[in-house]
């Protein structure tokens, strides 16, 4: 009988641990959405507030790189380059350290510009939030 009884203590013990620890080890939302964005996309599609294609004619650079620092920080390095005609239709480069907030959809680089993000699976829609309107970039892995 003593036996069952501390077995019993046991197994309660070992459950209450494990849904302790388990409460511990829970990655927030934006920890989530910084370890999708993890790695390098290539654009598929760049498109504006009025929706004109960007990825028209010669794709010169087509590289969004981020790398997930720790928690919700990281570093993007986003180059889409691309010619038509001769002319640059679209010169976009931007690099630097950023922060994930708001639940995983709202990418904040050097405090000053704002990305709506969209990860599923392999596809990412990344929304620069610019004083002229949206630039939206399509992306796949």
């Amino acid at each position: 009988m003593q036996s069952i009884k501390q077995s019993g203590k046991l197994i309660i013990l070992l459950f209450i641990s494990s849904f302790i620890l388990n409460a511990c080890s829970k990655v927030s939302e934006d920890e989530q959405a910084n370890e999708l964005l993890a790695g390098t996309w290539k654009a598929t599609s760049v498109k504006d507030k009025d929706n004109f294609e960007y990825l028209a004619g010669t794709i010169v650079k087509n590289s969004i790189y981020f790398r997930k620092d720790s928690g919700n920080l990281g570093f993007m390095d986003l180059n889409v380059n691309t010619v038509l005609n001769g002319n640059n239709i679209l010169n976009y480069e931007i690099k630097g350290d950023y922060r994930i907030q708001d639940d995983g959809t709202r990418l904040l680089f050097d405090n000053d510009q704002e990305f709506l993000v969209n990860v599923k699976g392999k596809e990412l829609t990344l929304s620069h939030l610019r004083d002229d309107g949206v630039l939206t970039f399509k992306a796949v892995k």
